[in-house]
């Protein structure tokens, strides 16, 4: 079977670390492979690669077809693993129709999408205008290698993203998006008194973008709705906080180390953690007294303003859209990382949504609760929403091949995860973009598995449809 080339690609690719901003590696493999095949590619200073197979034979005039993914992954793994993603191969296990990793990411977000390309370029018996596979860097972090990608390198008139993650939907629009930084400056004083570390873990984390409207609990605000409690009646002051990884994930973990002026037990959030098992029955609590000491901690009045922070910002579904697509979610917010630094503790929060003015909203109301909090706001990176069209000869043909290959319809939709579709979008106003995908569960978390068959059938797909297309 063809789509068998598929797995021989992926198990090569995640042989190789590729976490963002660490594809060095990754993009000299695309480049070997290239010279191997005597194609031509292209490599810019962000590692994005771009491999050109020319038209066949006869197929010159036919537009040329463009098929993008991207080389890095979010590299999460389970607590206690000593996986090094810097250096260590993924653990690939077939269970079953999935295939899964040994208590990491498993890379399928986007691996897959470059496994696909890989193969199809490999195909020596393929009849097809020109293809240009476009294998973007750094896109988990901020779309970067998309956002600095020339505008004048692609000829192609069809871009076919291989991003998405359940099979039997054509994406036509997603979100746009923004990081937002806030900073709080430390200010540190000697103190005495019962020193406690808080660790809220074990939940189930997910895509920022995709899992955002699920009942999941935000590892951060939960551990700010303690702290919230705590300080009520007790005087407390942080000695250090940390929770979540990754922009585009919600948290799993939260941490925080304080003193308390009075001795605490785990009866004062008892309430608390109730109220949250209710959401995530999973959701681990520990309290751990670590000793009465004197040590350097916040003062009163920074601990007070990075709790009314967290438990001030927004997490979750702001708005749904409206009309057709009303249970897609239009806006939201994730407070997705909180870490101390020498001199600063950091809050990185990502917003989302498919109406631009809306973005510039849930900005400004996060502008306010810096300022109410006296923390520095800034707003790191922004990119716009890839705006549904009415007119697509690309979805047209890919929704009526789809009914002849499969039998099946190919529903239309729009998602409020951000896709690179809106960069290229932008910048190659004439191309005619669609993202398709196999099924992929769990992205972003340990749990991340790729469905087999449904990969097969998806890259079958593929096939058929440049076939279609040339």
């Amino acid at each position: 079977m063809s789509a068998d080339k598929v797995f021989e690609f992926f198990e090569e690719i995640s042989r190789i670390p590729r976490c963002s901003y660490n594809e060095e590696k990754i993009a000299s493999y695309l480049l070997a492979f290239a010279r191997e095949k005597g194609l031509k590619a292209i490599k810019d200073e962000y590692n994005n690669v771009t491999i050109i197979r020319e038209a066949s034979e006869g197929y010159e005039d036919k537009p040329g077809i463009i098929l993008q993914g991207h080389i890095d992954m979010v590299c999460e793994k389970v607590k206690g693993s000593k996986h090094d993603f810097s250096k260590d191969p993924i653990e690939l296990i077939y269970d079953g129709n999935y295939l899964r990793a040994n208590g990491t990411t498993l890379g399928a977000d986007n691996g897959i999408a470059i496994a696909m390309g890989l193969s199809i370029l490999s195909k020596e018996d393929l009849k097809a205008p020109r293809i240009e596979f476009v294998a973007t860097a750094t896109e988990e972090t901020g779309l970067v290698g998309a956002t600095n990608y020339p505008t004048d390198l692609l000829k192609g008139k069809y871009f076919i993203n291989i991003d998405s993650e359940e099979e039997g939907i054509l994406i036509a629009g997603c979100a746009g998006g923004m990081d937002i930084d806030l900073k709080y400056e430390i200010d540190r004083k000697p103190v005495e008194g019962n020193v406690y570390s808080l660790l809220v873990h074990n939940l189930k984390g997910g895509h920022s973008g995709m899992s955002i409207h699920e009942k999941l609990l935000n590892a951060i605000k939960s551990g700010g709705q303690i702290l919230d409690t705590i300080r009520k009646e007790n005087e407390i002051k942080i000695i250090k906080i940390s929770g979540g990884t990754k922009h585009n994930a919600i948290p799993r973990e939260f941490e925080v180390d304080f003193v308390s002026k009075e001795e605490l037990g785990p009866e004062i959030y008892m309430e608390d953690y109730r109220q949250l098992k209710e959401i995530e029955d999973n959701i681990e609590i520990d309290l751990t007294q670590v000793g009465y000491k004197k040590v350097e901690a916040f003062t009163e009045d920074l601990t007070n303003r990075l709790i009314d922070a967290i438990t001030k910002i927004p997490h979750g579904v702001k708005s749904y859209m409206e009309g057709e697509y009303s249970d897609i979610v239009e806006s939201s917010l994730n407070l997705a990382i909180v870490d101390t630094k020498e001199n600063t503790v950091d809050f990185k929060i990502s917003a989302r949504s498919s109406k631009n003015d809306k973005k510039e909203k849930i900005s400004d109301e996060i502008h306010t609760i810096a300022n109410e909090t006296k923390g520095e706001f800034i707003q790191s990176s922004s990119y716009k929403a890839w705006e549904f069209k009415e007119e697509s000869p690309l979805r047209d043909i890919a929704v009526k091949s789809y009914k002849e290959y499969t039998g099946e319809n190919l529903e239309v939709s729009v998602i409020h995860a951000g896709l690179e579709c809106a960069i290229f979008a932008e910048k190659y106003p004439n191309i005619d973009t669609i993202s398709i995908g196999p099924n992929i569960l769990k992205v972003h978390t340990p749990e991340e598995k790729l469905d087999i068959e449904s990969t097969k059938r998806t890259y079958d797909f593929v096939e058929f449809l440049i076939n279609k297309l040339s």
